[in-house]
């Protein structure tokens, strides 16, 4: 979200947007309820206060919003302390969760396989999430103009930051979801190395901060003209972070392509690349098992507790990310409007919920991952242990030439799946 209401008042363009998740918002907007104009209040606490046309400022008529301008508030104290709190319990929650995933991978060797490059470098992303993004944002909405002074490079650099993070991580969440699907259903692939792992990794990376990029060519800062009877109140510089497109509902194509980039997308690799492994795991047809009722029944269970971890993957990423981008999508459509502090208080919401992705990924793709988890309290055995009365070799045409393809059980943390999930494919 940006500035613009503020600016349009001043020298921005019409089709500067109000609203984006990307970009740095400035929060301001007229609250309906408040009868005062800014001249009454003047005149009052002012005797030499002369009513002109610089007395209405942005168009605010209250004494409660000439006040939240000279502090640089945009919403009720109310709101502001509320926003602040759920803030920064997210914040420490989502940055501790993810630096102790960094942690174990960086610090143990055994953690160090080329699929937890994967993990690490979502962790990463969404460190970044904590730090940069809701931090700034956070400011930004309780702020009625730019918080960050008159270096424009900052104006420019915030929100290609926060962009860059957000495509980051859910580009890898993709990335994990698909690489998990090879794995799975193809597992006699070629399995992926440390330096086609850092390729991809690199590649997502580079193209995030190519995403990203219009956002630091088209990000301007703009310093209004201060009404003198408002510099007597202690304001004598106010800027706006917008954004100038060169071309006519450039905001809107842009916010729609990120849409579709950062979220439907992913959504559709995410959920497809687990209903195929979901499928894939109800019909290994080709594994035999000899079984007693106790290993079949365990058996049973981990393969539910899996199945349940694929759909709550996907239902948290759909979920999570889908109200900030329809929220996005609505208000470029309807801007220029005036921003008032339920949009504000709404939209503060629904970049939380999209957020919270960063405090819930440690846990779905780390710690509640088996072979994670397992990573962190005893030696990786280099080959699976598969019990003899679990699986029988069946012979082909040549003979006993069986392969057993060990999904999840190989290195205990190489798949981020639960253990236990065992194809037989027959070789020839």
């Amino acid at each position: 979200m940006t500035y613009n209401e503020q600016a349009q008042s001043i020298s921005a363009p019409p089709d500067v947007p109000v609203v984006d998740m990307f970009s740095s918002f400035a929060p301001v907007g007229e609250l309906q309820d408040d009868s005062s104009s800014l001249t009454d209040y003047l005149e009052v606490n002012f005797g030499n206060a002369t009513p002109d046309s610089n007395t209405s400022l942005f168009g605010m008529q209250s004494k409660g919003l000439v006040e939240r301008f000279t502090r640089n508030r945009a919403i009720t104290d109310q709101w502001h302390y509320i926003l602040i709190i759920i803030y920064v319990s997210m914040i420490l929650l989502g940055a501790v969760g993810n630096i102790l995933v960094v942690m174990a991978v960086v610090r143990k060797p055994i953690m160090r396989t080329a699929r937890n490059l994967f993990i690490l470098n979502l962790a990463i992303s969404d460190l970044l999430l904590c730090v940069i993004t809701m931090p700034i944002t956070l400011l930004e909405i309780l702020s009625k103009y730019w918080p960050f002074g008159m270096i424009e490079v900052l104006c420019k650099l915030v929100a290609m930051l926060q962009a860059v993070s957000i495509f980051v991580s859910t580009i890898s969440i993709t990335a994990i979801a698909f690489d998990r699907y090879q794995l799975i259903v193809y597992p006699t692939r070629e399995s992926l190395q440390f330096g086609g792992v850092i390729g991809i990794l690199a590649g997502i990376w580079i193209f995030a901060v190519l995403l990203a990029s219009p956002l630091f060519i088209y990000k301007r800062l703009e310093q209004a003209e201060i009404p003198p009877l408002l510099q007597e109140l202690g304001i004598h510089e106010v800027c706006f972070c917008v954004e100038d497109w060169p071309v006519s509902n450039g905001r809107f194509y842009y916010s729609i392509f990120s849409a579709c980039v950062q979220y439907l997308v992913p959504i559709v690799i995410v959920s497809g690349a687990y209903f195929g492994i979901y499928r894939k795991l109800r019909s290994r047809t080709a594994v035999v098992a000899m079984q007693t009722p106790q290993r079949k029944a365990e058996r049973g269970r981990r393969m539910q507790r899996t199945n349940c971890l694929l759909i709550t993957i996907a239902m948290i990423f759909g979920i999570s990310w889908m109200p900030l981008n329809v929220y996005n999508l609505y208000a470029d459509m309807r801007s220029p409007v005036a921003v008032t502090e339920r949009m504000l208080v709404v939209y503060a919401f629904c970049h939380m919920l999209g957020m919270s992705s960063a405090c819930t990924n440690p846990l779905l793709y780390g710690w509640l991952n088996d072979n994670f988890r397992s990573g962190q309290t005893r030696r990786r055995r280099k080959h699976a242990e598969i019990s003899k009365g679990d699986l029988k070799l069946l012979p082909n045409n040549n003979g006993v030439g069986l392969r057993s393809v060990i999904t999840e059980s190989i290195a205990l943390t190489e798949n981020p799946i639960s253990t236990e999930v065992t194809t037989l494919t027959a070789v020839n």
